[in-house]
């Protein structure tokens, strides 16, 4: 771009000094004159200097005309050639229009992750229910509940009873409790929300979509001793309301002592003790 530039400005210097040569050439300089006296007096002035219509003045005009142009043609030739070089954009506008590009290639590519990633087939997350459980017109329930306890041995707390399912179609519950056979007490079961949701009233929840697990929970502040839990809870029926169906469970006293003695370690049978 440089040397393109460098012969236009010479270019335009070379042909500017021919056409002056060649004006030379045709008028004499015993004709080389102006009509700058002429102009003078069209512009009103009629006493002009007779210095003013000498030949020598003209032939000063012409010169200082001529090396006025010359003088022109340099410096539009020195523009020109710093306008051909001067880049389009500056460095930093080049910067600018990279990351540009950069940004849409990335987002090309995005998008095609994104169109692949809908043709794969999605993975299921249903959850299967465990052995052993009792399916009933849209939630599979556990066979059995889970009890929440803390401390162990005669000492041991009974702080809750989880009963436990699985959604198979959408199931809309509207009410779930616990009906104690040994006193007849009726308690309302509230669900769990999981990853810190806490336990809430069941009318409080969304309608159960196909494969969540569902935790029903009930529970007791302050917790319960062993022989509280077994007197008042020994014997019990586990109801569920959901769609147009009710799940009933019964639970008696040997189920339920078993499963006392037998999850809590030491709840029963004969300890080493201290001497009094």
């Amino acid at each position: 771009m440089a040397d393109l530039s460098s012969l236009f400005a010479l270019g335009a210097g070379i042909g500017t000094a021919i056409g002056v040569i060649m004006a030379f050439a045709r008028t004499p300089p015993a004709d080389a004159k102006t009509n700058l006296s002429k102009w003078i007096e069209f512009a009103g002035i009629h006493h002009i200097p007779i210095w003013v219509r000498s030949p020598i003045v003209s032939r000063v005009v012409i010169g200082f005309c001529t090396a006025l142009t010359g003088v022109m043609v340099f410096m539009m030739g020195a523009f020109f050639t710093d306008w051909y070089n001067r880049p389009i954009l500056d460095k930093s506008d080049q910067q600018f229009l990279e990351r540009i590009h950069r940004l849409e290639d990335e987002l090309e590519k995005t998008q095609k992750q994104l169109v692949q990633a809908e043709k794969q087939p999605q993975p299921s997350y249903t959850i299967q229910p465990p052995s052993g459980a009792v399916a009933s017109r849209g939630i599979t329930w556990n066979s059995d509940f889970a009890l929440v306890v803390t401390g162990g041995g005669p000492k041991a707390e009974i702080n809750a009873i989880l009963f436990r399912g699985v959604a198979g179609p959408l199931v809309t519950l509207k009410e779930a409790f616990v009906v104690s056979e040994l006193t007849g007490r009726r308690q309302s079961l509230y669900a769990n929300i999981p990853y810190g949701g806490g336990a809430v009233p069941i009318e409080q929840i969304e309608a159960i979509p196909p494969g969540a697990a569902i935790d029903l929970v009930l529970e007791w502040k302050p917790a319960l001793s062993i022989n509280d839990f077994l007197s008042q809870w020994g014997k019990l029926r586990f109801v569920a309301k959901y769609n147009d169906y009710n799940y009933e469970a019964r639970f008696d006293e040997q189920k339920i002592r078993a499963k006392v003695f037998g999850e809590i370690q030491g709840a029963g049978g004969p300890l080493v003790t201290k001497k009094q």
